[in-house]
């Protein structure tokens, strides 16, 4: 809290999460899905999303698992970005629907 962030540093920023997510296999048309609060990583993960033409799924960091599962299984989401302390319910819908010899694979 309380840091700026000047706009160089932003666009820097965007540009090599954009980067990362191509490198991801991330393209036009795909669907990401934007599981963070109101935070600096959710303006540099959305403005990334749309440099790389994918579309951005913002949804609040209060939903549980089975909301989320919801709103993958309703939009097409097949990548998430998320906080830490919202894997577990990320990992959660990945594990159950994953075939058994998937299970060892973390979702992108």
């Amino acid at each position: 809290m309380g840091e700026s962030f000047p706009y160089a540093k932003l666009q820097d920023l965007i540009d090599r999460l954009a980067t990362s997510l191509i490198q991801l296999g991330i393209k036009k048309g795909d669907k990401v899905m934007v599981y963070l609060s109101n935070c600096p990583q959710w303006v540099v993960s959305f403005f990334a999303i749309m440099k790389i033409g994918a579309v951005a799924v913002p949804v609040p960091p209060i939903y549980t698992s089975f909301e989320i599962e919801y709103m993958i299984n309703d939009s097409g989401t097949e990548t998430i970005i998320c906080l830490d302390t919202n894997f577990c319910y990320v990992k959660e819908i990945f594990s159950k629907n994953l075939p058994e010899e998937s299970h060892h694979h973390e979702p992108r």
